[in-house]
């Protein structure tokens, strides 16, 4: 028996080898894709919530005062309005004592 003692004429296979390769590539370029979608999914719904924030504290202080707040500073002072400044900016405009304010979310780059 030459079973063990003789060498062996056989060509090193490297297609599994390559595969496993791209299968990796691929995990790592679909997990990268996924993670930038929940982080941009994430940042609206931040937004969302700021929004619904202003919205509730403004309500709250129209029910509590009988008049709508005059600036942000009265919403942050008064109802514990907290956000992020270096990520957002509020733009708010007082029209009246008794007519809703109109205020917008940007988000800063």
């Amino acid at each position: 028996m030459n079973r063990f003692n003789g060498k062996r004429n056989r060509k090193p296979n490297f297609v599994p080898t390559a595969a496993a390769g791209l299968v990796i590539v691929f995990l790592g370029g679909a997990i990268v894709l996924m993670s930038s979608m929940i982080g941009r999914d994430s940042a609206k719904e931040e937004k969302k919530a700021l929004m619904a924030a202003l919205d509730r504290d403004v309500a709250e202080c129209y029910a509590t005062y009988g008049l709508y707040p005059p600036c942000e500073a009265f919403l942050e002072e008064k109802f514990g309005l907290v956000y992020d400044k270096n990520k957002y900016r509020v733009f708010y405009e007082f029209i009246g004592d008794n007519i809703h304010p109109e205020y917008t979310v940007v988000e800063r780059k």
